[in-house]
């Protein structure tokens, strides 16, 4: 009688589980980024105080970016369109946790759009570290750049065995 063998996929509940959670994870934390950003924007408008919640990335692409002089005008179109861009990343991994938990046959390509969109924006920030010179903000972004590129291969491998 054969010896039995350990099964390397999940069953199909576990898996949709596993990837409907990390793409709710990554779009939650990606609308927690845009708003602490869009907050630093009305502080740094000096449309409200700066409450704790802001983050100081305007502050930082100023300071970043002051290596090329560029006109202020500059600095906040750069802002608002990482603002923008976080908060695309952010829906569009909502929708695909969104996708998973409905069983929807789009799932994957959901997942992918999504991890496109989040893994996109960190690869424009190592462009933009490079640059500037500012190579200090590099491991930082490469982290988050590597964690979504691994969620995203998990979140693809749950999905096939879910299919």
């Amino acid at each position: 009688m054969p010896a039995p063998t350990a099964s390397t996929t999940l069953s199909p509940r576990p898996a949709r589980l596993l990837a409907a959670g990390l793409l709710a994870f990554w779009g939650c934390w990606l609308l927690v980024v845009t708003a602490s950003n869009a907050t630093n924007a009305l502080a740094a408008s000096g449309a409200i105080r700066r409450p704790a919640f802001a983050s100081s990335n305007f502050e930082l692409i100023e300071s970043t970016t002051a290596v090329y002089h560029p006109p202020h005008a500059l600095v906040w179109v750069l802002f608002a369109g990482v603002i923008a861009w976080e908060a695309m990343a952010a829906l569009l991994y909502l929708r695909a946790a969104a996708a998973v938990r409905a069983g929807r046959a789009i799932a994957r390509d959901a997942a992918t759009l999504a991890a496109v969109a989040g893994i996109g924006i960190f690869a424009a920030f190592m462009l933009a570290d490079e640059i500037c010179i500012a190579y200090s903000l590099q491991a930082g972004h490469m982290r988050a750049l590597a964690a979504q590129g691994v969620s995203w291969l998990v979140v693809r491998a749950a999905l096939h065995d879910a299919a």
